[in-house]
């Protein structure tokens, strides 16, 4: 995990904080406790809300939105309160940086912050939408594994009827690779 969901593109004055409190250890600490306690707090859910980051982004259930697993908000919610520690603690090394990484003062550190912020939340946001992508693929990956079985199943029940002689058409294996509407005007 490199972080590019809080991928910044842009100056590294922005990513003082991220380099010394969100190194790999920390994002894997993240996943890991997201993995281990998926259930969300009320302070979780108040922090999502803050941000934006809904059904939309969690999915609702519906076609082409699914629901992430409840580990995803969990997630999302520790991220976000690394990223409102960044906006604490930013601004201040943004003042103290050296001129040749740019020249802050109080207001202009704090506009960087909060852009700095906005960019991460929709970083995140985009990888709760692979994640998404993701999670598809892989339960369709199953399904069609488990399609495969049935019919690799029946080929092995078909290919033993017709071994012991029932060659007359009677074994009709359970799943078809034509509808059953199909498999009708063919024999008729």
């Amino acid at each position: 995990c490199r972080g590019s969901y809080l991928a910044f593109a842009g100056s590294t004055a922005f990513t003082q904080v991220m380099d010394e409190r969100h190194n790999f250890l920390a994002r894997q600490a993240m996943i890991l406790a997201a993995a281990a306690f998926p259930h969300s707090t009320q302070k979780d859910r108040r922090r999502l809300h803050a941000a934006g980051i809904r059904s939309a982004a969690l999915g609702d259930g519906s076609v082409g939105n699914p629901r992430l697993p409840r580990w995803a908000d969990k997630w999302v919610a520790i991220a976000l309160n690394y990223i409102e520690e960044e906006r604490r603690l930013l601004p201040e090394r943004l003042l103290k940086l050296p001129l040749k990484l740019g020249s802050y003062n109080e207001t202009s550190a704090r506009i960087e912050t909060d852009g700095v912020s906005s960019n991460r939340i929709q970083n995140i946001c985009v990888t709760l939408d692979k994640l998404k992508m993701s999670l598809k693929a892989q339960t369709a990956y199953a399904e069609n594994a488990e399609r495969a079985a049935k019919a690799a199943k029946d080929a092995r029940q078909a290919s033993r009827a017709a071994a012991e002689g029932d060659i007359d058409g009677s074994y009709r294996p359970h799943v078809l690779v034509m509808g059953e509407d199909d498999y009708r005007k063919k024999e008729g």
